[in-house]
């Protein structure tokens, strides 16, 4: 969720579940409680946001969970547990202070100016 999270402070991205470390898509078993942790997850959003939650089966009685969400609306910065998050590169990190405040003043000034 953190990983969404930094998606939807930037360009918006996915987050594959069912992957290993190695990058060999091999699945997860997918069922109806683990739909409902995902909502349970989406109430951890400030501001709340839409993602899609895509289930594709690769193995008998293995799915992979795709997460996506769209990036650079005007809702940012978004946190997950009350922190932001950012991609670097290929990694998620914590969003530092400034980067933060300064996407605030930006989302208050854009809003001003409706």
């Amino acid at each position: 969720m953190q990983a969404l999270c930094a998606f939807a402070n930037g360009k918006g991205g996915r987050v594959i579940l069912g992957v290993k470390p190695t990058g060999d898509l091999v699945g997860q078993q997918v069922s109806e409680q683990t739909f409902h942790e995902i909502a349970g997850q989406r109430e951890r959003f400030e501001p709340p946001f839409e993602f899609e939650v895509e289930s594709v089966e690769v193995a008998a009685g293995r799915s992979a969970l795709v997460l996506t969400v769209a990036g650079a609306r005007d809702s940012v910065p978004v946190t997950f547990d009350g922190r932001a998050f950012e991609r670097v590169g290929n990694t998620t990190r914590k969003m530092g202070q400034d980067r933060y405040e300064a996407l605030l003043l930006e989302r208050g000034h854009s809003r001003r100016c409706l």
